[in-house]
């Protein structure tokens, strides 16, 4: 497949067009799948970038995202949008930090980096999902 998003690097553009073909054994997930296209599609539905189902059978997935919005933390103890997939994240990467996520059992994020500048007590503040800390001394 291919995407067409007819703008330059770091710019939203106003048309996105996606084509390709999307193959499945199972009729019913490829109708549904489907039907979850055309509703990210026709914005009926929150999506987060078109992620979709895009993380299923992949060795690793790595999230980049800004650590905040409007001042309110983006890492948070419950998912408040519709979820991508369950513990299929392995690392995200913030402006603030990197944090590391273990995809099988319960343990929480542990906080392996800091961004140039941002303190550990930054951090706790503006990050409400729990985590431990593993910096390298």
């Amino acid at each position: 497949g291919k995407v067409i998003a007819n703008g330059a690097t770091n710019i939203i553009p106003n048309e996105v067009k996606l084509e390709g073909t999307f193959r499945t054994f199972d009729e019913q997930w490829r109708k549904e799948a489907h039907e979850r296209m055309v509703a990210l599609a026709e914005g009926l539905v929150k999506g987060m970038g078109g992620a979709m189902d895009l993380v299923a059978g992949v060795k690793r997935v790595i999230v980049l995202m800004e650590h905040t919005a409007g001042g309110k933390p983006k890492l948070l103890k419950q998912c408040a949008l519709p979820l991508t997939g369950s513990r299929v994240v392995d690392m995200v990467i913030t402006d603030l930090g990197v944090f590391e996520i273990a995809r099988r059992g319960t343990a929480a994020m542990k906080l392996v980096e800091l961004a140039p500048g941002v303190t550990e007590a930054e951090m706790r503040e503006k990050t409400e999902a729990d985590y431990t800390v593993a910096l390298a001394k």
